[in-house]
């Protein structure tokens, strides 16, 4: 398929395919938007409490700890509800280390890390 002279080549199906495009990504960005603000609403809690936007969960939240004390008072309130117990609490260069243990304080069932830097909490495993 080459090109004949004094024909122009068919730019329709581009247009149609840039259009699409377009659409697709606004419709993600919009979706994107949606989501973000939902999150506040109820206990949506996404991503074991993270949502974008100025209404932030414990695992965004921004902010720096820099002490024992303060990473037990994060995890404690981030697993208010959860009937767990907070055991040793290591500190390492970047980060603390958390053991979380079962109700009675006797099996470990987690190892968590919270970042010093801003706060994100995760599992270490």
């Amino acid at each position: 398929m080459g090109l004949v002279p004094g024909r122009v080549p068919e730019i329709e199906p581009m247009k149609k395919s840039l259009f699409i495009i377009i659409f697709l990504v606004f419709s993600l960005l919009s979706f994107e938007q949606a989501q973000a603000a939902m999150c506040g609403a109820g206990e949506m809690r996404p991503y074991g409490g993270y949502c974008r936007g100025p209404r932030w969960g414990w695992y965004g939240a921004g902010k720096k700890v820099r002490t024992v004390q303060q990473v037990r008072i994060l995890v404690s309130d981030y697993f208010r509800d959860a009937k767990l117990t907070i055991g040793e609490i290591i500190e390492r260069e970047h980060f603390f280390e958390v053991h979380i243990l079962d109700p009675s304080g006797g099996e470990i069932l987690d190892v968590l890390i919270v970042d010093k830097r801003n706060c994100r909490i995760r599992s270490k495993y």
